[in-house]
């Protein structure tokens, strides 16, 4: 890997915040391995009115979609403090494990 370069050409300055925040880091780590299953793809519903469902595990990354009370989403996996990696509507994605209940 070389220096991140602006759009000028020329090289960045990298502080050790970014250096540090570039490592991979196995509990922050946006998406998990596909083959961890965690629940076994159970099914699951959404319980928010309305819950987004991002691309990684906090409310820093991009919302994917919109989730309405009564969605049934696939469990696919546990992750860092509180959030669930699910399949929705045909999109993967993150969203937080206090809006999703069993299925009806």
């Amino acid at each position: 890997l070389g220096e991140p370069v602006l759009n000028t050409g020329e090289p960045a300055a990298q502080t050790e915040a970014d250096q540090t925040a570039a490592l991979p880091d196995a509990e922050t780590e946006a998406q998990p391995d596909a083959t961890q299953t965690g629940d076994g793809g159970a099914l699951r519903e959404v319980t928010g009115d309305t819950v987004n469902l991002r691309e990684g595990p906090g409310t820093n990354f991009t919302v994917l979609d919109r989730l309405t009370r009564g969605t049934v989403v696939s469990l696919l996996d546990t992750g860092p403090d509180g959030w669930v990696y699910v399949e929705a509507n045909g999109q993967i994605g993150w969203m937080s494990a206090d809006f999703i209940g069993p299925a009806i």
